[in-house]
This record gives C-alpha cells, sequence and structure tokens, in this order.
C-alpha cells in the first residue's frame, strides 16, 4: 500500500510539473506551444527561423533604376545649366587676380606687369575660339621667351603623340568634328603670385575650365569637358630675358569628358569630346571633376569621364 501511494504521489507531481511548464509556454512563446502541440506535417522553414536575410520592403511606387545606359539631355541653349560651371563667370574674368603689390624684390609695376602676362597666356592658351577651333596657337607662342628654348608646344603640334600632345599646352578640338556651342567658356580659378628669388617671379594659374561642345555633323547633341589646370610661369629680373616675355615652369593638368587620343595609343593633336548617348551608367569620374580642392592627376590626365 505504501508503495502505491508513493506511485501516486510522485505521478501527480510529474504532472504538476508538465502543467506548470506548459503554462509558462503558452505565456512567453505561444508560438513554440503550437508547434509542441501540431501534429500535422512540418512546414517549410522561414527566413526568421533559417536566419535567411528578408530583402527590405519597396516604398509605394519605388522602383530599382533600369540597367544600360544613363543618358541625360545638356540643352544646347543652356549647356552648363544643371552643372557647377552654371554659376562660374564667363570667359577670363573668372580667373581672379592677386592686388598689383610689391612681392619680395619686385615692385609693385613689375608685379602688375607679370600679372598682365599670366593673364594673357592663359587666355591664350584656353580661352581662345580660333586656338580651340584648331588654329595654329600664334599667340601662345609669342608669350614664350625664346631665352627659354622652349620648344614644347612647338614639338607637339609637329609630332603630336599620346604622351606629348598640343592639348598639354593648348585647348583645341578638331574642326572637322567638333566645334564650341555658343562663345561662353566657365571659368573658376585663380592667379597666385610669389617671388622664388630675388630675380624670379613665380606666377601659378589654377583652375577649372569648362567647354560646351557639339558635334558639327548637324547632330543635335551637346557636351560638357571639363579641364583641370594648374600652371606655373616665371618672369625674370638682372638676367638675360626678353622683355614682356614667360617662361613655363612646372605643370600638371587632366580631363573629364573627353580623350586626348584618337586610338588607344596614337593621337592626333586634338581634344575629342565624348557625348552623352556615349556614356556608359557604369562608368563616370573618381573625382568630382568640379572639386577645386582636387589636384590635377598627371597619372589620369585625359580621360572620358561622364556626367560632367
Amino acid at each position: 500500500m505504501k508503495d502505491r501511494a508513493a506511485f501516486h504521489a510522485t505521478a501527480a507531481t510529474t504532472v504538476a510539473v508538465v502543467l506548470i511548464a506548459l503554462l509558462v509556454l503558452v505565456i512567453l512563446a505561444p508560438g513554440r506551444f503550437r508547434s509542441v502541440v501540431d501534429f500535422s506535417p512540418a512546414a517549410e522553414p522561414t527566413s526568421e527561423d533559417d536566419g535567411a536575410i528578408v530583402p527590405p520592403v519597396t516604398e509605394p511606387g519605388g522602383t530599382p533604376p533600369p540597367p544600360g545606359p544613363s543618358v541625360i539631355a545638356i540643352d544646347p541653349a543652356r549647356p552648363f545649366e544643371g552643372s557647377p560651371a552654371a554659376d562660374y563667370p564667363a570667359g577670363i574674368a573668372g580667373l581672379r587676380l592677386p592686388a598689383a603689390k610689391r612681392v619680395g624684390s619686385f615692385p609693385a609695376t613689375e608685379v602688375a606687369a607679370g600679372i598682365g602676362l599670366a593673364r594673357r597666356y592663359f587666355a591664350a592658351s584656353r580661352l581662345d575660339p580660333k586656338v580651340i577651333a584648331g588654329q595654329y596657337p600664334t599667340a601662345v607662342l609669342a608669350l614664350l621667351d625664346p631665352e627659354s628654348k622652349d620648344t614644347g608646344l612647338r614639338d607637339a603640334l609637329r609630332r603630336p603623340t599620346a604622351d606629348h600632345s598640343p592639348v598639354d599646352y593648348v585647348t583645341r578640338a578638331d574642326p572637322r568634328q567638333d566645334a564650341l556651342q555658343g562663345s561662353v567658356i566657365k571659368v573658376n580659378g585663380t592667379l597666385a603670385v610669389r617671388a622664388a628669388s630675388r630675380h624670379e617671379l613665380v606666377l601659378t594659374i589654377d583652375a577649372i575650365v569648362v567647354y560646351a561642345f557639339r558635334r558639327v555633323d548637324g547632330a543635335a547633341e551637346v557636351t560638357r569637358v571639363v579641364l583641370r589646370v594648374r600652371q606655373e610661369l616665371s618672369t625674370f629680373r638682372g638676367m638675360v630675358t626678353t622683355p614682356g616675355t614667360l617662361w613655363r615652369g612646372t605643370s600638371s593638368w587632366s580631363w573629364a569628358g573627353a580623350s586626348c587620343t584618337s586610338t588607344a595609343t596614337a593621337t592626333d593633336g586634338y581634344l575629342h569630346p565624348s557625348y552623352p548617348s556615349e556614356w556608359e551608367s557604369d562608368t563616370g569620374p573618381t573625382q568630382d571633376p568640379y572639386d577645386a580642392r582636387r589636384q590635377p592627376s598627371a597619372g589620369a590626365r585625359c580621360q572620358i569621364a561622364s556626367r560632367v
């Protein structure tokens, strides 16, 4: 009798424990409770169960961008609209000049003369519509001192190569293919002056120049080309030099929206703009071509880049 009573007491205790456990499960995890008492065939595991990533919910009306070419329309009447260049001054007015005051041993009059020469050089090399249309850059060459023995531009014009092109020195397009759209060129730049020594005055042009080009074959398509250029020029005193001329110093430049080569390995000496219909959705500048803080990259001095 004692054994039977003990058995019933143990059974009652076990049932009570099970009931209490089920009650706790119902309260804390009702889903798990249903899975315990549900004897239907097992369902496929959900993403919450197997750790799969749940895709984000798309907002109503939201669709991913279509693959393929990313084409924008540039208004021929307002080719700079939609870019930072829309707010740049037009032409040489965009090159901000320093005050013509004494710098080192150079009096204000000599500094003013140097500023004027550098300004003329920039206008002749990068803004002259005749040079851009492929004409010989006579005015640029006339500003270089013969005493400097600088034949770089002449050599590039005579025998252009992929590594030594005239567009390293001046902006020029092939008039049989491309032409300026309108007469406006946008400029955002500065001219700085410093005395390198008591004999040398250095004038540094640091600028972004934005051109609008069109095809000459009648196609109604316009593009923008962005030049980032830094050019040092010098004047000297107390040395054998030609008055009213400059010596070219170090320079660096890079292009966005154009190529300097007519093929992969050769050049014809002209700039070749790239038009929106040629842009691809997976290409674009690795850096903002309008970022004035970005210095020209000699390693990628001339490349096609979209969205300029």
